[in-house]
């Protein structure tokens, strides 16, 4: 099973990408973090295969979070994942040693696949919105078909919402 980490500020995002992510047998989410300093501290103590890190998190940026869980452990993959579309962002998570970088406007048959992808060996980058592995130069995105992603009605009710762009509060009402 593939240790994850996910490395992003906001709790609902964390929660539902771990959701997601738990859901296929393939994933474990050891731990999460809330920003820069427990995310370095938590690849130490929990040694993830993979990182799943939004660039803009507080207290240590995402760059340096980078750069220090590489020297942690140069094994461990990062993919960022982020709203930063540009290619400078880009280029300087890729420096600082990220495997990957992608938008959050994917889905999660499109997350699941990156994830595979890159504890395989690929790396994944944006391009035009979408994502591409490395080398390829089709923008269509893969699919994984056999994935299957059951939520409860109130998991469900709680993404709706989140879709509708309200605040923790408003959901929590």
């Amino acid at each position: 099973m593939v240790k994850i980490l996910i490395a992003e500020e906001m709790q609902i995002l964390r929660d539902c990408l771990k959701l997601a992510i738990e859901s296929g047998d393939e994933f474990e989410v050891v731990a999460c973090a809330s920003n820069g300093l427990e995310a370095i501290e938590m690849a130490k103590i929990f040694e993830p295969d993979l990182v799943l890190l939004e660039l803009n998190i507080p207290i240590i940026s995402g760059y340096n979070v980078i750069k220090e869980i590489k020297k942690i452990n140069s094994n461990i993959k990062i993919l960022v994942l982020t709203i930063e579309e540009n290619e400078e962002s880009m280029n300087l998570a890729l420096q600082k040693g990220a495997d990957g970088y992608f938008l959050k406007n994917i889905g999660f048959e499109d997350l699941y696949v990156i994830l595979k992808s890159t504890f395989e060996g690929s790396s994944f980058y944006f391009n035009n919105k979408e994502f591409m592995k490395e080398g390829e130069y089709n923008t269509e995105p893969k699919i994984a078909g056999d994935l299957k992603i059951i939520f409860t009605p109130r998991e469900r009710q709680v993404l709706e919402l989140v879709v509708k762009g309200m605040t923790n509060e408003e959901i929590a009402r």
